[in-house]
Order: C-alpha cells, then structure tokens, then sequence
C-alpha cells in the first residue's frame, strides 16, 4: 500500500491510501488541476461577519453611510440644514434628492446617530397685537 500526504492551496490536508497507481493518478490529477482534485468544486471561503469590524470604519453604503461619513469628519459639529447637507454631499460626488435625505436624517436621529435641535419660529411684535 502507498500512502501520500497532500497540502492543497486552502491548507487542507489529504492523506491518500492506495494502491501505488491509484496514489500516482490521484496525486497526477491533483497537480494537473491546479491543487482541486477531478470533479472537486471549488468552494468560495467563508467570509466571518462581526457586528462592527472596526470602530471607525464603516461597511454601510448610500446615503446612511455618507451622513455618517460627514458626522466622523465633524460636519455636524455645528447647526446644519438640509440644504446645506444636499450641498456638502454634492461635493464628494454624493447627489441625493431632499426627499431622500429627510428620512434618512431622520433614521439617523431614531438611532441616535445623529441629534436633532428643531428651529423654533420667532412671533412678529405685530402679532399679539390689535
């Protein structure tokens, strides 16, 4: 009997029993396949997800992730408008429409991502007055 120990490109290890042709064939097909033996798939690897890969970096796309972009960059460090965030957006190439980003914001605001300081309107002096 003829034993072979193979390493494939993945790292697993094959141990081979046989009959010293069946060994040879195997291990013939093996390295003629480029390290997959005949009629084996390759398998895609399996890819780990954890909650939050990093604390600063961020795997959410569209227009969530380029507010959060905006609020690691210290845009929100001051009172800015919708308008101004449609603008700001613009500039890295980022356009959305105001109706896509209201409730985007206010997703934000829901998760506490983000936090809201609503503007109050001030009463004309002519207003309580007859």
């Amino acid at each position: 009997m003829a034993k072979a120990n193979l390493t494939l490109p993945d790292g697993t290890v094959v141990t081979i029993d046989g009959s010293v042709e069946e060994v040879a064939r195997l291990l013939q097909s093996v390295s003629a396949s480029g390290g997959q033996p005949s009629g084996a798939r390759a398998s895609k690897p399996h890819r780990v997800r954890t909650k939050r890969a990093k604390a600063g970096a961020r795997s959410v796309r569209g227009p969530t992730g380029y507010l959060l972009e905006l609020r690691e960059e210290g845009y929100f460090k001051s009172k800015r408008f919708l308008n101004d965030i449609k603008k700001k957006l613009e500039e890295k190439g980022h356009i959305y429409a105001r109706t896509t980003l209201s409730p985007t914001l206010l997703n934000l605001v829901k998760r506490k991502e983000l936090r809201r300081v609503s503007r109050l309107l001030k009463k004309s002096a002519c207003a309580g007055s007859s």
